[in-house]
């Protein structure tokens, strides 16, 4: 099981690293450097939609094959049971997330600040949203890793608060993302990034799911599968050191989602057909 676990957990992190260099090369090759603008047909962009789209439905198959009854359907039995090494990713997750809100609000006030004034004197950049975004990011970066180490706590809480600040967090981010993208003529500078905060919000989502008693186990995994893998993408692309950041924490924190609903649950999921043993999860 353990084994099991840590194979599933890595394929969409090392597929989001290959992918993240592919789209290294596709911003490179595939862009004309007068313009800026993407080479109409360009194989390289070819080659990463198909990359994308092979890559999101073998995690689709890979999460089927499980079977949906041999994991917990509440919270917080369905991510119980972490370790000392999972309490620290998660505080690190949200050390990230706070930091990189803070980040974003120094970019929103800095650039506030030096943009050039239009001809009415006023400058086209409003701070407005990235700076609601970095402060909605420094409380997520409490509620986010609090959702996970509570689950393992001798008395856990329900995590209401927690799963909804979170969820309502990615919804901003994507509000905000698409905001700053709707302009952009080139679908390819931001089509990524939009899907990666888009899968991230419905990791969540079910995830909360788990807490208000409408438990999905497979899309829970398969979002915070696809999350991660789409996240780890997009740390190619050239966006703010503090939304990177942001990004780089929601990848540890939907691993680690993956790593505890598999953890826990029985062995029938590698298809043994038998029940886990009392004491599995914690010998893991």
């Amino acid at each position: 099981m353990h084994k099991n676990t840590y194979k599933l957990c890595a394929f969409p992190l090392v597929m989001g690293i290959f992918g993240a260099f592919l789209r290294w090369v596709q911003l490179g090759r595939a862009v004309e450097e007068d313009t800026g603008l993407f080479i109409s047909g360009s194989p390289w962009s070819w080659a990463m939609a198909v990359f994308l789209a092979a890559v999101a439905a073998a995690l689709f198959f890979l999460v089927r094959a499980k079977k949906a009854p041999g994991f917990p359907d509440a919270y917080p039995a369905v991510y119980a049971g972490g370790g000392r090494s999972m309490k620290v990713l998660s505080i690190l997750a949200g050390i990230l997330l706070a930091a990189g809100g803070v980040l974003t609000i120094v970019y929103a006030m800095h650039t506030a600040a030096t943009a050039p004034a239009n001809i009415n004197g006023t400058t086209d950049y409003t701070p407005v949203f990235d700076l609601a975004l970095g402060l909605f990011a420094v409380v997520c970066g409490i509620a986010a890793p609090s959702f996970v180490i509570s689950a393992s706590k001798p008395k856990p809480d329900r995590g209401y608060g927690k799963s909804a600040i979170v969820v309502l967090f990615l919804c901003f981010w994507l509000i905000a993302a698409y905001k700053y993208s709707a302009d952009d003529p080139v679908v390819w500078n931001y089509a990524v990034r939009l899907l990666a905060v888009a899968a991230t919000i419905l990791a969540f989502y079910y995830a909360a799911g788990f807490v208000y008693e409408k438990p999905h186990p497979l899309p829970a995994l398969y979002f915070c599968q696809l999350s991660a893998f789409l996240c780890t993408i997009t740390l190619a692309d050239s966006y703010p050191a503090g939304e990177q950041m942001i990004v780089f924490a929601f990848i540890l924190l939907t691993t680690l989602l993956s790593a505890l609903q598999l953890k826990n649950a029985g062995s029938q999921i590698c298809g043994s057909g038998e029940a886990a043993a009392p004491g599995d999860a914690e010998n893991e």
